[in-house]
């Protein structure tokens, strides 16, 4: 089923809600919009209804993600500017109406002459503050972001070793893993996959808050694509990782 009836421009990236909320979409495009879809039956004919459209007048929205289903009805985006943005809807039976509960810079966005790009990635675990992984442009790395005690959003964990820009990261569902996965996509052709182990002396162990709660190892390398990675996945039990690049390849490895 087309959905491009309402687009004005390419799409950059798209996600799923939670299947409790429905069939629902977003997609994020160069306009600086991002629209909410709903599929929907019309004359017992399924179509996608665009519900709600996000305006972004700050730069293009390069990444769109919905948060895990417990933290309700979410929907993070990051523009060219480098700001992270939350929305929410407040009443999941009307997409119409969405609230944009929080915002957090990740760095500065690239220049005329630099290229760049920002991406992002919700960690779904529920035993601890919200978190997210976000590729941050020129800086070639990709950085871990964490509420503190006061529910603002800080800069935590590096994720380093790149040799360009992060095209994509994605944070594995934790099924019962004493350790998080996180895989990047580089501009250098590598997929790379990074190990985060709970560091014992970190406050969230105690009860408290600490800007270091995981040792990062780099444990995984590839350069199978030859070419720019630009895409990582994650199936959804964390244990299959599946990659695409500019040469229009498909990878995929188990963890």
């Amino acid at each position: 089923m087309a959905i491009d009836s309402a687009l004005s421009c390419a799409v950059l990236k798209t996600s799923w809600a939670h299947p409790e909320y429905g069939q629902v979409l977003a997609s994020c495009s160069f306009d600086r919009s991002v629209i909410v879809w709903e599929e929907s039956y019309h004359d017992a004919v399924k179509k996608w209804t665009p519900v709600a459209t996000l305006r972004d007048g700050n730069g293009t929205v390069q990444d769109v993600e919905f948060a895990p289903n417990h933290l309700g009805l979410r929907l993070a985006i990051v523009a060219a500017d480098g700001l992270v943005k939350i929305y929410e809807a407040m009443d999941v039976t009307s997409l119409a109406h969405w609230t944009m509960i929080d915002s957090f810079p990740v760095g500065e966005g690239p220049s005329k002459d630099e290229e760049g790009n920002h991406c992002l990635s919700w960690s779904t675990s529920k035993f601890t503050s919200q978190m997210m992984v976000v590729g941050c442009a020129k800086d070639h790395v990709a950085k871990i972001f964490r509420q503190d005690h006061n529910n603002k959003w800080q800069a935590c964990e590096v994720l380093g070793g790149h040799g360009g820009v992060v095209h994509d990261v994605s944070w594995a569902p934790n099924m019962g893993r004493s350790y998080n996965l996180i895989a990047t996509a580089c501009k250098d052709g590598h997929v790379r996959i990074f190990k985060l182990t709970d560091d014992s002396q970190g406050g969230a162990l105690t009860g408290g808050w600490s800007r270091k709660m995981f040792n990062v190892t780099c444990i995984a390398d590839f350069a199978d694509h030859n070419a720019e990675v630009w895409r990582v996945e994650w199936n959804v039990t964390g244990t299959i990782l599946s990659s695409s690049g500019k040469r229009h390849t498909l990878e995929t490895g188990s963890a």
